[in-house]
Parts: structure tokens; sequence; C-alpha cells
């Protein structure tokens, strides 16, 4: 289903997670086109995490480290969405460790070189980690690139490829440091229990069909 394999490249995109509060561009495609590219924003703040997208709709993803739920607002319907986020843990590397070094164990990676990865006038150097993503369904390779020096899992890029074929590319861009309140990291009151996003975004399929 391509909104699964959306969902599976967003929840990507919420676990690979920081401890100090920083935030980042990310985009996300599938060479397949499983899903269409999907563009946002990613926030982190130690042990809680956010991503904004409009694909398929917009929406904002909460998750909290520690935690099997994912939840999700629809502002335009003020829709409170969830999804257990275990389903995925066997599809995606989902990291939700507080250290690189955790996240290196956890999947098998190995380094396997370095390269230039920074923006602008801020120079740096990643760290090419891969591995086959033990333990993880339907996955037959990760690569991703770590900045070096952060013992906290900060990426430039991850590259995951399916045993299906489909290669599915996350980047992030214009990382950097900043605060938002605890509240950010939740959603928003008001909003109705509307059930489940996995069945939200298949209706939300069949209707623009």
């Amino acid at each position: 289903m391509p909104f699964r394999s959306l969902c599976l490249a967003l929840l990507l995109v919420l676990v690979s997670s920081a401890r100090a509060d920083w935030e980042a561009v990310f985009n996300a495609q599938s060479s397949r086109g499983s899903f269409p590219r999907a563009a946002g924003k990613f926030y982190s703040k130690i042990d809680r995490f956010r991503v904004d997208t409009n694909v398929p709709v917009e929406m904002s993803l909460y998750v909290k480290s520690g935690s099997s739920r994912v939840e999700a607002a629809i502002p335009s319907f003020r829709m409170r969405l969830t999804s257990d986020l275990e389903k995925f843990s066997a599809q995606v590397p989902a990291c939700l460790s507080r250290s690189f070094e955790d996240c290196v164990k956890r999947f098998g990676l190995k380094k396997t070189g370095e390269a230039a990865c920074g923006e602008g006038g801020d120079p740096r150097t990643c760290e090419i980690f891969s591995g086959d993503g033990k333990g993880l369904k339907d996955v037959k390779k990760i690569e991703i690139r770590h900045w070096k020096g952060e013992k906290e899992p900060i990426l430039a890029s991850s590259v995951v490829t399916k045993k299906d074929g489909d290669v599915i590319t996350t980047t992030f861009a214009k990382i950097s440091r900043k605060s938002h309140d605890e509240a950010f990291y939740a959603v928003p009151a008001g909003y109705v229990n509307a059930g489940s996003l996995d069945k939200f975004l298949g209706d939300f399929k069949g209707g623009s069909e």
C-alpha cells in the first residue's frame, strides 16, 4: 500500500533523533514511487519528537521515546489519530536510543567510510555506517550518514533498501539547535479522537482515487 510506505518513511524521520533540542528540514522519497515525495520539518526535544508534513494531507506526527504509540494531528479536521509504532519496528530502523552507539549496536551497523556533509559556511564530516538491518523485516540494507564527533544520532541522510527493491531515501538539511516548549510536542487541546491513523490514510487514499 503506497500510503503505508509513506507512513514508514515519516516514522523513520521521527525516530532518527537526538537528545538535545534540534530541528531540520527533511525530504523523503521512494525509488519506486510507492508514495509521493514527502517533505517538511523535523523537531527533537530530549525524548519527544515531532514531524510536520503535508503529504498526503497536512498533519503532524508525535512520538515519545519508549512509547509504542504514534499520535497524529490533522489540523484541517481538528482530528487526533493514533498508530502502533511496534508494527513498524521490524520494517524500518526505528532507533529511539539516546545515543548513536546504541543505534549502531541495535542494527548491526559498521563504519564504511567518511564524507563531507556540511552546508554553506558550516563544513562538517559525516561517518558512513551500513548494515543489513539486523532483525528488521523486509529490509535488505541500511546506510546512514552521521555527524562525526556527535554522540547523539544526528543524521544527514538515511537510505533504506527494502527486499522488494524499493529504496527510501531521506535527507536532512538546515539542521540547527532550537528549543520549543513541551506543548509543541503534543496534539493540541480540543482535537477529537478519530481512531486509527492507518484507517484514515487508507480511507483518504480511497477517497482521492
